[in-house]
């Protein structure tokens, strides 16, 4: 089975992404398998990220309500990894 680097970071807005983005391409170049789950606004456009991490609060105004939105949408980016790992996994065990 193929072992494949998988790496979270929802705070990869801006500045921030650069760091990943290098990580992934030094593992590129080393022909090792990333998933990368970044911010929606994600400064870098390459196929190896999966833009997923506060689509709607980024550009809310700071607040309470940004809090709570925030916090929702965290929860449910995670269950959406967790979810694509393991269909992930069941298909490389068939």
């Amino acid at each position: 089975m193929e072992k494949i680097v998988l790496h979270i970071y929802y705070g990869s807005k801006g500045t921030a992404g650069l760091y990943i983005k290098k990580i992934v391409d030094v593992l590129k170049e080393r022909k090792i398998s990333t998933q990368n789950y970044v911010n929606y606004y994600f400064t870098f456009n390459e196929a190896e990220y999966s833009k997923i991490f506060f689509k709607y609060s980024e550009k809310m105004n700071r607040g309470k309500l940004r809090k709570i939105i925030r916090f929702m949408e965290l929860i449910i980016n995670y269950i959406q990894i967790y979810r694509q790992i393991k269909k992930y996994l069941e298909n490389m065990i068939k």
